[in-house]
């Protein structure tokens, strides 16, 4: 079988968001007696065993179904023991970040004690600084609290909430603190000093640059937009470009490509090349926080390099299928984050129908030949132009449903500004590096300045076009009708000319 990985994940994934959505563990019970009926069943078929198709679909059904019942059970262990007045003993795991315009901080926390039973899962510590007298900046990464407060079922009586937070595997929230105490490690893990990393890079950007300016750069660098301002970011997310401000594949692929060019080939150095690649692709997830799109795009760039190293070509869609494998053991809640669902969706669509716009676009717009600079700039807004729709085209009910709409620019969006992600990407990093000698950042900040600029005028442009976020509303269903038409009739114009051209070759 070609593509073992993306049959799994893809029907795992599937399965779970499906269990997740429904949320009964009865209805679960049914469907993994009828998967492993047809399970065994596939595999006493001599031709389905030999095709393995049907027996790693029910498979992957199967442990579906045992993972989503597991985490219940975990679930529902945890969250029986809420309460008022409850001990709890928590190690942080996040450091605690200030609701926009409150005088309110969250911690996120790996439960280690509740009521003195040992549980699994995580917590969202609230607390004032002010009513509740506790600095935030005792709660490093790593430390211990120990607390009496009143702890909670997180989003109890609003399903989409406690969605979201399950996704982050978050089961509980806490609030009002009482008897705290702090207890620092012997030592700190890998995240604390990554966490510290990337303050560097934000206080680094907050001084050389304006506050607008450091809140784009921060968040493309390192997809933190804590410190990006709120109307700039709904700005990025009507004119369609927000994914330029969570750490995704785009990133990946332009620091490995970037560090993998400054590396000489040969094949006496190619091995250490990878070995180089694979740890500063670690590197990167780890500075970034470790999302869900950056774990799907950097578990997908991992499996590329290991290829790479063992003279294996990979395929996308089975590393998109193992990244998301991979992840769902982890955690199979992750099914709800809205950040995979979008990552995994344009990875998606930009490993099929993406690629067929591009060849076909290239065969209508001058052939697949490159001999200027000028066609080099065509063809790359063209590619940009493509994925956008076809980006769209898979990510749209899900827009819809989290965001009551979709934007109508994000096509010209992308096209004028991905071509300049590259260059801000890598200069803002450089820059960085050489904050500490001003006369070698100087010339660096001048450039990045000016790009971050293009970047914030070409999104406020777009964004500030009658309907350039358009709501799914009765009012606009004429619009949306009128939308997929013309999506319909660019496809049909485009595949056309892209199987033609595949019949002439």
């Amino acid at each position: 079988m070609k593509r073992p990985f993306s049959l799994i994940g893809f029907t795992l994934f599937a399965f779970t968001w499906i269990l997740f959505i429904i949320g009964r563990d009865d209805v679960t019970f049914g469907v993994l007696a009828v998967m492993t009926a047809l399970l065994v069943t596939s595999v006493m078929i001599k031709k389905a065993r030999q095709d393995l198709k049907l027996p790693l679909f029910f498979m992957a059904a199967v442990l579906s179904c045992l993972l989503f019942l597991a985490l219940g059970t975990d679930r529902s262990r945890v969250q029986s023991l809420t309460g008022e007045n409850v001990t709890v003993t928590v190690s942080v795991a996040e450091a605690p970040y200030r609701a926009s315009g409150r005088d309110r901080h969250y911690a996120v926390c790996k439960i280690e004690e509740i009521g003195g039973e040992k549980v699994n899962g995580r917590l969202r510590l609230s607390f004032s600084p002010t009513k509740d007298d506790i600095d935030p900046g005792l709660l490093l990464i790593g430390n211990r609290l120990s607390f009496t407060g009143f702890v909670y079922r997180i989003g109890q009586g609003d399903e989409s909430i406690e969605r979201y937070f399950m996704g982050e595997r978050i089961l509980l929230g806490a609030y009002g603190v009482q008897n705290l105490t702090v207890t620092e490690p012997s030592h700190r893990g890998l995240t604390f000093y990554f966490h510290r990393m990337r303050n560097y890079v934000a206080d680094t950007l907050s001084r050389g640059f304006s506050d607008k300016v450091a809140g784009v750069l921060v968040g493309i660098l390192t997809g933190d937009k804590s410190v990006l301002d709120d109307k700039l970011y709904e700005a990025f997310r009507e004119s369609g470009v927000a994914h330029l401000m969570a750490v995704s594949g785009l990133h990946l692929s332009v620091w490995v490509f970037f560090i993998g060019g400054a590396i000489p080939d040969s094949d006496r150095f190619s091995k250490l090349k990878y070995l180089f690649l694979i740890f500063a692709t670690v590197f990167i997830m780890l500075l970034s926080g470790m999302s869900e799109s950056v774990k799907r795009a950097g578990f997908m760039s991992l499996v590329h390099l290991v290829g790479c190293l063992g003279r294996r070509k990979s395929d996308g869609l089975n590393s998109l299928g193992f990244a998301l494998f991979v992840m769902i053991l982890y955690n199979p809640a992750c099914v709800l984050s809205l950040s995979l669902q979008l990552s995994f969706l344009s990875t998606l669509s930009i490993l099929t129908l993406a690629r067929l716009y591009m060849e076909g676009s290239r065969a209508i717009f001058g052939g697949t030949q490159i001999n200027s600079p000028q066609r080099k700039l065509m063809r790359l807004c063209l590619d940009s132009f493509c994925i956008s729709i076809a980006v769209l085209v898979f990510t749209c009910p899900v827009l819809i449903s989290s965001f009551g709409g979709i934007s109508t620019t994000s096509a010209w969006t992308n096209m004028a500004l991905v071509p300049v992600t590259t260059p801000l990407l890598v200069l803002t990093g450089a820059y960085v590096l050489l904050a500490p000698v001003s006369v070698l950042s100087y010339p660096v900040g001048l450039v990045v300045n000016l790009l971050a600029n293009y970047v914030i005028a070409v999104t406020k442009f777009f964004s500030g076009f009658r309907n350039a976020f358009l709501t799914f509303e009765p009012v606009n269903y004429s619009r949306y009708i009128l939308g997929a038409v013309l999506i319909i009739i660019f496809s049909l114009v485009i595949l056309r000319k892209m199987f033609a051209t595949r019949r002439q070759m």
